[in-house]
């Protein structure tokens, strides 16, 4: 059969884990409690952090043989870095709709009109 580049399975595993991670938020951003609504928000805020300072490393100079591959590292690099930036975006989302739902949970703001 044929051999998978490093590229590939690199860009599997990031594939599989960032998979792994939105499943995990979107099965807790279900309606809930104010306490839950607001550890939901705690999670989704370390979430987002976490996840935006994971963003993929840039290839290095050695790290292509200029052969012109089908998964050349750098194709794959930006595959990566298009879907780490899709799930920075679901994050966000996460985060502003766990803040919607703490907001909501808690009633209205004190010392609001």
């Amino acid at each position: 059969g044929r051999r998978a580049c490093c590229g590939c399975m690199l860009l599997a595993r990031l594939s599989a884990a960032l998979q792994q991670q939105r499943a995990r938020l979107i099965a807790r951003s279900l309606s809930a409690s104010a306490p839950e609504a607001r550890e939901r928000l705690r999670e989704a805020q370390r979430a987002l952090a976490s996840h935006a300072q994971a963003r993929p490393e840039e290839p290095g100079p050695e790290d292509c043989c200029n052969s012109g591959c089908e998964f050349c590292v750098w194709t794959v690099h930006l595959e990566a870095v298009s879907e780490w930036d899709q799930t920075l975006d679901e994050l966000r989302a996460t985060v502003e709709a766990a803040r919607e739902a703490e907001a909501g949970g808690c009633g209205p703001p004190e010392g609001g009109d």
